[in-house]
């Protein structure tokens, strides 16, 4: 009498070949991948796994008979199946994981722009060996020192007390062990990991990109940056339509992605410009800001954004302070006068330095300084020092 073969066991000769190519497929990987356990190329969102071969290496893995697998405790066809997904994910992944874990990256690199919000929890596809080449990366380009504030997408998912910890208060973990500190649930675990990825594709690009330069932090600030040296310089006029297009926008625009509408609103009643007011407010935006809010909620959030730019543009306060030099001790123009008012708004520890004097050089004309470059301090320095010779 003829016999048809059960399900299961079809199941498992399919399995068995499956995963005898795949070992003679691991056995020609690299040796420097063969030696990484199977844990570090496990996502946290893999499930139904067998617990007991995962701190095994790849090379175990790949001269393990099948039979051993079938006999261990718990295994059955799901985590079968699943280990080979694992195990097809190492080779499919080889050529990468080979140098760093890291897919190859454009020839330039540029960051995020401005209020663009990720979407999922980004940690989820990151592995162990992933996160240990990115953070080999960071520290050869020395950028573990970045302050975590000044890279993540948006200040508000931080709580302030984190804006200034350094990005290596958070790679000198491992990933699972980041993933187990205490205060750190997946949404927070998320941001780090955000941030450390996205950091890495820009010191890659750089690497494959000869003579090519990095500029850390929201790129919006490059062109704010770039306008106030001009302006120190003298190569633009101190026009404040220019200053309102150039500084003040993209300074409200940061402040409402990083602390909401409230921030934004709030500056945006405070600074002198008249280009800001050319939108009359209507319905339930007829109230101002200092109208709906207690005057303790008011300078909390002042504080808030005065300390947020500090951490997203450590020379901000510096450049503005060298641009009120020019101003100093009292600006006549009235284009000049609002470019003061608006820059003392912003960086509040400026107030003091525009009752100052200039420091005088011998023709008589007033002495500034520029900081060396966009990355020049630490933002916590900056708090520090408010001002320059």
């Amino acid at each position: 009498m003829f016999h048809r073969p059960h399900k299961s066991s079809c199941e498992w000769v399919a399995a068995r070949r499956e995963f005898e190519f795949t070992q003679a497929t691991l056995r020609e990987l690299d040796a420097t991948i063969r030696r990484r356990p199977l844990a570090d190329f496990v996502r946290p969102d893999d499930h139904f796994l067998p617990l007991l071969i995962l701190d095994r290496t790849v090379d175990e893995a790949a001269q393990m008979a099948f039979e051993e697998l079938r006999r261990l405790p718990g295994v059955g066809p799901i985590k079968v199946q699943n280990l080979l997904l694992l195990l097809r994910r190492i080779v499919d992944a080889a050529p990468e994981a080979q140098s760093d874990g890291t897919p190859p990256a454009p020839e330039t690199w540029t960051a995020y722009p401005a209020g663009h919000v990720p979407t999922g929890e980004p940690d989820l596809d990151v592995t162990e060996h992933q996160w240990s080449s990115w953070r080999d990366r960071l520290a050869r380009h020395a950028l573990a020192d970045e302050r975590l504030g000044r890279v993540v997408r948006r200040l508000s998912d931080l709580p302030r007390s984190l804006w200034h910890a350094r990005l290596a208060d958070f790679t000198q973990f491992g990933l699972a062990k980041l993933r187990s500190q205490k205060g750190f649930g997946p949404r927070r675990v998320a941001v780090v990991v955000d941030a450390v990825r996205r950091l890495n594709d820009g010191a890659l690009a750089v690497e494959n990109s000869r003579g090519a330069g990095m500029i850390v932090g929201p790129e919006s600030l490059v062109g704010v940056d770039s306008w106030l040296v001009d302006a120190v310089l003298g190569r633009v006029p101190l026009c404040a339509t220019t200053f309102c297009d150039h500084v003040a926008v993209p300074l409200l625009d940061l402040l409402r992605t990083d602390l909401g509408e409230a921030a934004c609103g709030i500056a945006t009643e405070r600074l002198p410009l008249p280009s800001l007011r050319t939108a009359p407010l209507d319905g339930d935006d007829a109230a101002l800001w200092a109208e709906r809010l207690s005057t303790s909620r008011l300078h909390q959030i002042r504080q808030d954004s005065a300390a947020a730019l500090r951490v997203r543009w450590p020379r901000g306060e510096d450049l503005s302070a060298a641009l009120l030099a020019r101003l100093a001790p009292s600006a006549d123009e009235v284009d000049e006068q609002l470019i003061a008012d608006s820059l003392v708004e912003f960086f509040p520890g400026l107030a003091a330095k525009r009752r100052r004097p200039a420091r005088r050089s011998g023709d008589g004309t007033a002495r500034v300084t520029l900081p060396l470059s966009l990355d020049a301090r630490p933002a916590a320095a900056a708090e520090r020092d408010a001002g320059i010779a």
